[in-house]
């Protein structure tokens, strides 16, 4: 079994007791943003036209390259949440990992899993916290098989990364349809696990 540890996939459990991986005064990128509510489309215009409407609600009009509170975004994604209902916002997830602008050298599934986090630290700014919206937790357990969480301070639904995990798998591996999600029990510093097969 390997566990990745070049971007900090794991940490000792008590950094997260106190809640130091969630930062709402920190900014999140529109870009991916965006991206959600595009990948919304391919789910269905309806979702697509529901979202827009709700992070608008939030944030006034959506730009790629504007910055939001992260607070606000917490809230749009748990109104979306609650009003698309978790399937249709883990489909959501799926679009948005499927979307992912890879690197050249990215070429396997593990090698997308293994910068994940970079993605996700690099779509925040302005706070002290490397992870002001909590981070995802990855250890290989087998060839295709990976046990993925998230930790407390992740904010943006435990639907919408299942989904997100999935899309990276589809988008990375030609075993598209052999993807199985399960979920499993969380380790004490995350508040949503599960393991993908593919």
């Amino acid at each position: 079994m390997h566990v990745y540890s070049r971007n900090n996939y794991f940490t000792t459990p008590s950094v997260y007791s106190d809640m130091s991986y969630y930062d709402p005064e920190a900014e999140a990128t529109g870009k991916y943003m965006v991206a959600f509510i595009e990948s919304a489309g391919k789910v269905s215009p309806v979702f697509e036209r529901k979202v827009r409407e709700i992070f608008e609600d939030h944030m006034g009009t959506l730009e790629a390259d504007s910055w939001y509170l992260n607070a606000d975004v917490e809230k749009a994604f748990q109104e979306v949440l609650e009003e698309v209902g978790e399937k249709t916002m883990m489909e959501g997830g799926v679009e948005s990992g499927k979307a992912i602008e890879w690197p050249d050298d990215v070429e396997t599934v593990m090698d997308g899993f293994e910068i994940w986090n970079s993605f996700h630290e690099a779509a925040y700014r302005n706070s002290d916290l490397d992870f002001p919206a909590g981070k995802y937790t990855v250890e290989q357990l087998g060839d295709r098989e990976v046990r993925v969480g998230i930790t407390e301070g992740y904010n943006l639904s435990a639907e919408f990364a299942k989904g997100c995990s999935k899309g990276i798998v589809q988008d990375l591996s030609s075993e598209v349809n052999r993807t199985r999600l399960e979920d499993t029990d969380p380790n004490p510093d995350e508040q949503a696990a599960w393991v993908l097969e593919w």
